[in-house]
C-alpha cells in the first residue's frame, strides 16, 4: 500500500497520479524500513574500594627509622639530616641570629643582640612551631661551645642561659596551654626537656639562682630589703604602726622584684623587676611622712 507524498492520501498501487491532489506518484523511492531500537543499560563495572596513599614517609638514611616532618636529627641514631624544611618563621629567626654572629664584631654588643633576639622571639601557638622550636633550641644548646675548647666562656654562658629560659618558656606554654594535645607530642616534648635539663646541670647548673638578669637591680633590691626591714623595726618599735605597715609592703615589693629578676618568679610583663624596685623606693616618701606623725 502506497500513500501520496503531498497530501498523504492512500493511492492505488498501479496509479501514476494521486486521485485527491493530482500529484505524480514517485515510483523510485526506496521503502522505509523501520528498525526497532532496543533500549538497554550497559553493564556497569563492579565498584571497588581503592586505598589512595598521599604524601611520603620520611626515613632516616642511616638507620631507617621513620621521621616526622619537623625533625632535623634522627631521634633513634642521632644522624643529622641536611635537607629538612623548617618552619618559615623559625628559619628567619635562626637566620637573624646567624647574621648577628657574622656581622657584629664587638663581643659585648653581639652577645646582647643575640640574647635580646632569643628572649623577644615569639613562637606561634601551633604544634609544629612549638615542637620545632624546642628541637632547634636543644640543637643550639648542644652547640653552645663555639670555641670547641670544652669550656663555656662568659659570652657563651649568657647566650646559653637565654636559650635555657626560652626553651622552658615554650615548653611550659605548649604543655600548660594544651597546644600539645596528643600523647606522642607531649612525650616528644618531655624527652627533649629531660635532655636539656641534663645539659643544664652539666654546664651551668641552676640558671635562675646563679645568673640574675640584671646585677644592678639585684643590688638595688637587696639594699631596699635591708632598709625596709630597718624601717619596719623602727616603725613598730616607736609606735608608728601605719609607717610599719608601709615598710612591710616595701619589703614585699623588693622581695618580689629580686625573685622576678632572678627568674624564680616568672612574668610576661617587660621590666617588671625594675618597676617593682622603683615602687619600693617611692614608698619611702609616705613612710617618713607617716613616721613623723
Amino acid at each position: 500500500m502506497a500513500f501520496c507524498s503531498n497530501c498523504g492520501k492512500e493511492i492505488e498501487s498501479d496509479a501514476k497520479f494521486c486521485a485527491n491532489c493530482g500529484r505524480a506518484v514517485e515510483t523510485n523511492v526506496a521503502p522505509v524500513v523501520s528498525t526497532p531500537i532496543t533500549m538497554y543499560n550497559e553493564p556497569k563495572e563492579e565498584s571497588k574500594r581503592v586505598i589512595i596513599h598521599e604524601g611520603s614517609i620520611r626515613k632516616c638514611p642511616n638507620c631507617g627509622a621513620v621521621l616526622s616532618s619537623y625533625e632535623s636529627i634522627c631521634s633513634s641514631c642521632g644522624f643529622e639530616l641536611r635537607e629538612v624544611k623548617q618552619n618559615e618563621d623559625i628559619a628567619e629567626f635562626l637566620a637573624e641570629l646567624k647574621e648577628i654572629k657574622i656581622y657584629t664584631q664587638d663581643p659585648e654588643r653581639r652577645k646582647r643582640l643575640i640574647v635580646d633576639t632569643i628572649r623577644d622571639y615569639n613562637v606561634h601557638n601551633t604544634v609544629e612551631s612549638v615542637k620545632e622550636f624546642l628541637l632547634q633550641a636543644k640543637s643550639n644548646i648542644l652547640n653552645a661551645d663555639k670555641d670547641g675548647d670544652g669550656q663555656i666562656n662568659p659570652e657563651e654562658r649568657e647566650i646559653l642561659v637565654a636559650w635555657f629560659k626560652k626553651f622552658d618558656e615554650v615548653y611550659e606554654r605548649g604543655v600548660e596551654q594544651n597546644i600539645l594535645k596528643k600523647e606522642t607530642d607531649i612525650a616528644y616534648a618531655n624527652k627533649l626537656k629531660k635532655e636539656v635539663e641534663k645539659i643544664k646541670k652539666a654546664t651551668i647548673g641552676n640558671v635562675n639562682k646563679n645568673f640574675p638578669q640584671n646585677k644592678k637591680i639585684t643590688v638595688a633590691t637587696i639594699i631596699g630589703i635591708v632598709c625596709a626591714m630597718m624601717g619596719l623595726i623602727m616603725g613598730f618599735t616607736n609606735g608608728a604602726i601605719i609607717a610599719g605597715i608601709f615598710a612591710v609592703v616595701q619589703v614585699a615589693l623588693f622581695t618580689i622584684s629580686l625573685l622576678t629578676n632572678m627568674g624564680i618568679i616568672k612574668s610576661n610583663v617587660p621590666k617588671l623587676a625594675m618597676l617593682l624596685c622603683i615602687a619600693g623606693y617611692v614608698m619611702v616618701i609616705p613612710y617618713f611622712s607617716l613616721y613623723n606623725l
